[in-house]
């Protein structure tokens, strides 16, 4: 309600201040989206695919009327590559608005503007933030780091980048990169919180199985005022009690899982799922696959290699121990094997 509000005010006062000039639609576009965006994942889901669908149209004849303006150049590679790859919980916008996009033409345009503004203070990091974000969504997450390890500090060196960045790196298998970025952060200087940095930071200290986990999933689950990523979070620190030997936490967060957040995202989807079998994770396993989604291939063969065949007796446990072996020789180049085992 207060997004709304805010927003039907600074609309009048833009049309009040409106000079003629080429900027005021394009800003207007650029609020419809972000709006009707909030209101899809927060409100009236309705009212905001209408929204989105006006920001497109008035995006679009814009662009028409003034194709080298940077911010018409930002919003159509943003059209783009969101109804290119639009995320499966709102693929029914896309269906609805019969509009359709071209991910790699939407991010020439998104690098298009940034050319224009990269010495511009504020609109450059503000186009390498998209951009990055347009690679996240289109799941190129090393092409994402390769791209930022190519610009200029400056261009780079702010808290969104350096989670942004974090994040692409922990999809990425480069899990110690991610610690590495989102430590360099001083959260001193920070004028407001993030607790999604919370989240990042626990689930990839989990992935190296180090103690601090908990630390920052729990406060993730205490400080985040919204409801994605509330129930992997639960779900996780269920696990790292479990690692810790505290059977009585694990069920606690477990239970948890059910209770909390909601089921927008897919991470939230799989921990409720997970949390609902009646089999507990084997130790071993756990620790192998925790391993693995960090890029700590080595490490977590040799946990497989250490498993006792005696702890395997559960159908579930065999499963489980020849995919996720199957996927530790995949990545570490041992394909004949990783065909076996995974055939198994």
């Amino acid at each position: 309600l207060a997004l709304m509000d805010a927003y039907e005010g600074r609309f009048r006062e833009m049309d009040r201040l409106d000079d003629g000039g080429t900027y005021n639609e394009a800003l207007q576009a650029e609020m419809l989206l972000y709006t009707g965006l909030a209101q899809v994942k927060y409100g009236s889901r309705m009212a905001g695919a209408t929204k989105i669908y006006s920001a497109y149209r008035a995006a679009g004849s814009h662009f028409s009327d003034h194709p080298g303006l940077y911010q018409d150049l930002k919003l159509a590679g943003m059209f783009n590559i969101m109804m290119d790859f639009i995320p499966s919980s709102m693929r029914w916008i896309g269906a609805i608005l019969g509009v359709s996009g071209d991910a790699e033409k939407g991010m020439e345009q998104l690098k298009e503007s940034l050319a224009l503004t990269k010495r511009t203070d504020g609109l450059g990091e503000e186009a390498v933030i998209l951009i990055t974000l347009g690679y996240k969504l289109t799941w190129q997450d090393k092409e994402a780091i390769r791209f930022l390890d190519d610009l200029d500090k400056p261009l780079t060196d702010n808290v969104l980048l350096k989670f942004l960045w974090a994040s692409c790196a922990s999809f990425a298998f480069e899990n110690d990169l991610a610690v590495e970025k989102l430590m360099k952060v001083d959260r001193k200087k920070m004028q407001l919180t993030f607790p999604g940095m919370d989240y990042l930071a626990g689930r990839c200290l989990l992935n190296r199985l180090d103690i601090k986990a908990n630390t920052y999933l729990e406060r993730f689950i205490r400080d985040a005022r919204g409801l994605d990523y509330q129930k992997d979070a639960c779900n996780r620190l269920s696990y790292y009690y479990l690692l810790q030997g505290d059977l009585v936490k694990y069920e606690e967060y477990k239970t948890m899982v059910s209770a909390t957040g909601q089921l927008l995202r897919d991470r939230d989807l799989e921990a409720l799922q997970e949390s609902k079998s009646p089999i507990v994770p084997h130790t071993g396993l756990l620790k192998a696959r925790f391993l693995f989604d960090g890029g700590y291939f080595s490490r977590a063969d040799s946990v497989m290699h250490a498993i006792p065949g005696g702890t395997l007796s559960l159908v579930p446990y065999q499963l489980e121990f020849s995919y996720r072996q199957g996927r530790i020789d995949q990545m570490l180049g041992r394909s004949d094997q990783a065909s076996m085992e995974l055939k198994k």
